[in-house]
């Protein structure tokens, strides 16, 4: 027995001798008495139950070997229960837990919702055979066994929504139970799901230019803020959103910074980066510089656009001001949406290139870039013409070329 006096507090220290279990020889072990002991009688008897533990071959917790044990005992089971949880875990409680990983990722709060709600349907949907009992519907079942027939019971539950909403939505259901798999909450990754045909438009997608042009003139009669707003989707090709969250700051000269969008969360107006998460300069129009200098002339808050009670703008306000301005201009009704897409199909009609055009939109792929493109008769007739006229025009100075005489040799 040893009494340690080089600590702060004086601590009885034991020296226990011991034959460990297959060997011959005692072996020499030192250990630290427990606080709670102050008595020599108490560390001798400590120390014996020492004694005894080593020779039936259990490391005491004080030693390293000991600490090391009970630390990995520890992970095991806290291991095993972690597993048990997550196959016990229902769709509805994992469908929560994605959402949450979603979020930490810094998801934008609107993409959120959209999950929120296609995965809504997923737990949602009546359980097979249990069309009449309460409470059986997928969100109920353990997610590793969730199987093929359930997803399809999903998707027939998703009928009424238009094709392309569908797809999105199935996309995203998909994309939550392949996440699942990847931590071990399901045997199996999940296959392409069924995608549904979308339907033709009912109506052209762009404006045609005359149209378009009639709708500035439209805009220009109303006021100056329903031209900025018509201006900002047809010579800009910003999105709703960016048209709300414009600034004064943002006019740099001739050069516009879009560097904000605008949602409507549960009611508030929130202020978010731009959908790509990056910032872009554009070049303005004359008619477009000139419409937002106007508007920031009398901004006494910093923001371009205002509703009727002099608020900061919203998507909603832009669709309202677009509204007035196809009214004045007897256009049919139609969303801020369609002015990007009539940019887009204007800019390639007029020679810009693809790179260019995606740049100038703000898409990070420019395949995305591609569906903002479409074209119609008039537009294929004018390129067989163009190809036609091409292609005379290099035989005319084919057979010019030809007939014209060789130089005379040189003497």
């Amino acid at each position: 027995m040893i009494e340690r006096t080089d600590a702060r507090t004086p601590r009885l220290q034991v020296v226990i001798w011991a034959v460990p279990p297959g060997k011959l020889k005692a072996e020499r072990y030192r250990y630290n008495a427990p606080r709670s002991i102050t008595s020599k009688s108490a560390a001798q008897r400590w120390g014996e139950q020492v004694r005894r533990e080593i020779e039936a071959g259990r490391p005491p917790p004080q030693s390293r070997e000991g600490r090391k044990k009970a630390t990995a005992e520890k992970v095991e089971q806290e291991a095993a229960a972690e597993q048990q949880r997550l196959a016990a875990m229902t769709v509805a409680e994992w469908c929560e837990e994605w959402e949450a990983n979603e979020r930490a990722r810094r998801v934008r709060e609107s993409s959120l919702i959209r999950r929120r709600q296609a995965l809504r349907y997923l737990c949602q949907t009546k359980q097979a055979g249990a069309a009449g009992e309460q409470g059986k519907v997928l969100g109920d079942k353990p997610v590793a066994q969730l199987s093929e027939l359930d997803l399809s019971r999903v998707q027939r539950e998703m009928e009424s929504l238009h094709s392309s909403t569908t797809n999105t939505y199935l996309t995203i259901v998909r994309a939550c139970l392949n996440a699942a798999h990847r931590l071990g909450l399901r045997p199996a990754l999940v296959g392409p799901l069924r995608v549904l045909r979308t339907e033709p438009p009912t109506e052209r997608v762009s404006l045609a230019e005359d149209d378009a042009e009639r709708l500035i003139a439209g805009a220009e009669a109303v006021g100056p803020r329903h031209l900025a707003v018509v201006l900002a989707g047809l010579d800009a090709g910003l999105r709703a959103s960016e048209i709300a969250g414009l600034q004064v700051g943002d006019i740099d000269g001739d050069d516009l910074h879009v560097r904000r969008s605008i949602a409507i969360i549960r009611g508030e107006r929130v202020v978010h980066p731009t959908k790509s998460g990056e910032p872009r300069t554009l070049p303005m129009s004359e008619r477009l510089a000139a419409a937002l200098r106007e508007l920031a002339t009398s901004s006494a808050d910093g923001w371009l656009l205002h509703d009727r009670l002099d608020r900061p703008a919203t998507r909603w306000t832009v669709e309202t001001l677009l509204d007035s301005a196809a009214r004045r201009a007897k256009l049919s009704p139609f969303g801020p949406h369609r002015l990007r897409h009539s940019f887009a199909t204007h800019a390639l009609r007029a020679g810009i290139d693809l790179e260019t055009l995606r740049r100038l939109l703000g898409h990070a792929d420019i395949k995305t870039t591609a569906e903002y493109l479409h074209s119609d008769p008039s537009t294929e007739r004018a390129a067989i013409s163009r190809l036609g006229a091409h292609r005379r025009g290099t035989a005319r100075d084919t057979a010019v070329t030809q007939a014209r005489p060789s130089p005379r040799p040189n003497a």
